[in-house]
């Protein structure tokens, strides 16, 4: 009999295993205890990375690693990886970047391999990838971001710097009006804002276009270009943002910087984690999962400027996965995903404030 995807039950499958070892965990100081049941790659997993994760129509868990994408029900995984002989495979192992389609497919942007279009009802991959002297093909193998906005059209961001569309009529790559731009050639994060606008996130600034591709405008934090590695929507219109080294922003529609966070180890009130940071989620109470790079995961309240933090404690075998962290994901059932650097990933089920690590 075929496994469910992914559902509730499976939550409480892993939080009545391990309640019993609530009891026994310690306190860390400067840090709220939680708990999880870890779930070795020997068990499944294809590599110990979980640079990206998502969720498709059907319930399943998605997650890209350096070494393959894995397909988790909740009791196992099922790993694609390239294989020379069949051209229906996934084109490289090392996954980038992930958006599910509401029809129920994957998107697959690949370090060198281009994109992958993953078909569920035939359960293999179309593949994209750069074709020299044709304007229409991807503009470069190394997909760094995707997005899917409100109207369908799916926008693929690469290392080529030229930002595009795919023509799923056509089977094509169209450039947005913009064309080519340097400063877009390491884009980490899309997100369509409020107003319909698309914010860009690179490793050489903060840029905003409009839905229609045109009027790219790059907006300066403190007089210099960002480093952005997360986007994650506010309140009114305002964007989060979450930089390399320089803590989080908050910025209104025009770009405008309306509040600076920066670690700050003296307390947990007007202060940050990590400067650090490599993944955002906003929840729809409004406040903040934050994902560090070297001090772990917390969840901010903006509201009252309180930070809750979640770290990676050596001598606590349930405690999250590891303090360097990747990707943040909620489920359609609340759960929350924190993949991470070598640890695997971490699920906390919402209803009991549990976690559970998978690596």
């Amino acid at each position: 009999m075929a496994r469910r995807p992914w559902l509730g039950t499976a939550c409480l499958w892993f939080a009545a295993a391990i309640c019993a070892q609530a009891a026994l965990a310690g306190n860390v100081p400067g840090i709220d205890t939680v708990h999880f049941r870890t779930f070795a790659t020997g068990q499944g997993l294809s590599q110990a990375t979980a640079r990206v994760i998502a969720q498709d129509r059907a319930g399943f868990i998605w997650v890209g690693t350096q070494d393959g994408l894995n397909r988790f029900d909740g009791y196992e995984f099922h790993v694609y990886k390239t294989d020379r002989d069949d051209p229906w495979s996934l084109s490289q192992n090392h996954v980038w970047a992930l958006t599910a389609d509401p029809d129920g497919s994957l998107w697959v942007g690949t370090q060198a391999g281009g994109l992958n279009h993953y078909d569920p009802k035939l359960d293999r991959f179309s593949v994209y990838r750069s074709k020299a002297g044709d304007p229409h093909s991807i503009g470069s193998n190394h997909v760094t971001a995707l997005l899917l906005d409100r109207d369908g059209r799916l926008w693929v961001a690469n290392s080529a710097g030229r930002l595009q569309w795919f023509d799923r009529a056509e089977q094509r790559f169209d450039d947005t009006p913009i064309g080519m731009n340097v400063g877009l050639r390491m884009v980490r994060s899309l997100l369509q804002g409020a107003d319909g606008r698309i914010w860009i996130g690179a490793r050489d600034g903060l840029w905003r276009i409009e839905p229609d591709g045109t009027d790219l405008r790059e907006f300066r934090i403190e007089g210099q270009s960002a480093d952005v590695y997360a986007l994650a929507p506010a309140s009114n219109g305002d964007v989060w943002i979450g930089t390399a080294e320089q803590g989080l922003y908050r910025v209104n529609a025009d770009g405008s910087v309306l509040q600076h966070y920066r670690r700050n180890d003296d307390a947990a009130e007007n202060g940050l984690h990590d400067n650090e940071i490599r993944a955002l989620l906003a929840d729809r109470d409004g406040k903040l999962w934050i994902a560090g790079n070297s001090r772990g995961l917390a969840q901010f309240d903006p509201a009252s400027a309180h930070l809750s933090r979640y770290g990676h404690d050596p001598a606590m075998e349930s405690s999250v996965a590891g303090n360097r962290l990747a990707a943040l994901m909620r489920g359609r059932d609340g759960e929350l995903f924190v993949g991470s650097w070598a640890n695997g990933f971490s699920v906390q089920n919402p209803r009991t404030e549990v976690f559970t690590r998978v690596g």
